[in-house]
């Protein structure tokens, strides 16, 4: 399933840089006669020079245990769906999708959220439902954009709940 995703991404039409293309691929434990092209040229002429124009990335339910390091070079990722796959961790790098509006890690092992999330300015929803997260970083509060956040099916205190609240006043929070 790894593969059709990759390939859905390269074929996407958007721009991606091959050095790129392959660290992504490579983060799957894939190269490109695994990920099904038939000849190393044509993955090249999947990718211009450049980043990715406007960027979203669906990897849901495929049972992924990490998040390749090279998401974050992904600098005008826009949306993430990684709901339903076995992550236990965010990387301290995805403070670095400067542009990312929304993630979505429902369904997984979650047990932290990095304290530099609050560096995500233009998040604007970000769904933890359904994950092993007792505690939120008070850096979230400095997300100004954020409209929505879903954190039902954890085990988080009460007391956690409306230190929450306080730092989110704006934002509609499921529990």
């Amino acid at each position: 399933m790894y593969i059709q995703k990759v390939k859905d991404l390269l074929y996407s039409g958007q721009k991606v840089n091959i050095d790129l293309a392959i660290s992504i691929m490579q983060g799957f434990g894939l190269d490109w006669n695994s990920a099904g092209f038939e000849e190393e040229k044509e993955l090249v002429n999947l990718c211009g020079v450049g980043v990715f124009c406007e960027v979203n990335i669906k990897l849901r339910h495929l049972e992924l245990k990490a998040i390749p390091a090279s998401v974050s070079q992904l600098q005008n990722l826009k949306h993430i769906w990684l709901g339903g796959n076995q992550l236990s961790c965010l990387p301290e790098s995805i403070s670095q999708l400067q542009k990312l509006e929304w993630l979505e890690l429902s369904d997984n092992q979650i047990a932290t959220i990095p304290s530099d999330i609050g560096q995500l300015r233009n998040l604007k929803g970000v769904n933890f439902k359904n994950n092993q997260i007792k505690a939120i970083p008070e850096s979230i509060g400095q997300l100004q954009k954020l409209e929505w956040l879903g954190l039902g099916h954890n085990p988080i205190s009460e007391s956690e709940v409306d230190k929450i609240k306080a730092l989110l006043p704006n934002c509609n929070v499921i529990f």
